[in-house]
């Protein structure tokens, strides 16, 4: 069995099972797959994770779903606290961060100013602004990834931007968010790489290295965050 345009987690190990030449009936289940087969689903994964921890600004990594009410007096917002699961985030984008009365709406949205981390505590971490609540303007990033949020009155809203943490696949049906059709054959032919290297097959290895190098070279003029925003 091959899926000639491979979109779910197991569409892609079918479909390297077939460009791999792997022996005997491709797999249709992860629970009743052994040996070559059971591996496939790992590599699958693996390769997915690979893709996605490759750059830091994928395009298809960005998330923009971050908004959370401000808290009186409250500073310090971990990522949960902000709305996000925990352990979802690799990096925020400061310029991507904005604050609105939330009792006005986004008609009143304005771009929040941000500051290095040791310059946000000299200026606004210090005396009486410490505890002084105003219009939360000014922001900053902790070293522990906390969004430091200058004293704040209650009800305003900030909205942001973020680049989500590497996640595996889960499920059969899972697909690799973000990933156009012609591009999530990269992840086959990682895999055949991986195939490769374990399977000692060297005219397999040859071809993948070199489409998922193609594949590759595609994604970073069409995809990278630097280049298309």
């Amino acid at each position: 069995m091959s899926v000639l345009n491979p979109t779910t987690f197991l569409d892609l190990v079918q479909r390297a099972h077939s460009e791999c030449s792997v022996q005997g009936s491709a797999p249709s289940v992860f629970s009743d797959s052994l040996g070559i087969n059971l591996s496939l689903f790992y590599w699958v994964n693996e390769s997915w994770k690979w893709l996605q921890g490759l750059r830091p600004d994928w395009h298809f990594m960005h998330r923009s779903d971050l908004s959370f009410a401000t808290v009186a007096g409250q500073i310090e917002y971990t990522a949960t606290q902000a709305g996000v699961t925990e352990g979802a985030v690799t990096a925020w984008i400061p310029s991507r961060f904005r604050v609105y009365q939330t009792s006005a709406g986004q008609s009143s949205e304005v771009r929040m100013q941000f500051h290095e981390y040791r310059e946000w505590i000299d200026a606004f971490n210090i005396s009486s602004l410490r505890t002084a609540q105003r219009y939360p303007y000014n922001f900053s990033i902790a070293p522990n990834q906390s969004l430091m949020i200058e004293c704040p009155l209650t009800g305003y809203t900030i909205t942001g931007e973020y680049y989500a943490a590497v996640t595996g696949f889960e499920e059969e049906t899972d697909v690799p968010t973000g990933l156009d059709p012609e591009d999530r054959m990269i992840l086959v032919y990682k895999t055949m790489e991986f195939y490769a290297n374990d399977q000692n097959a060297p005219e397999v290895l040859a071809t993948a290295q070199k489409e998922t190098k193609r594949i590759l070279n595609r994604l970073d003029i069409r995809r990278l965050d630097r280049l298309v925003t």
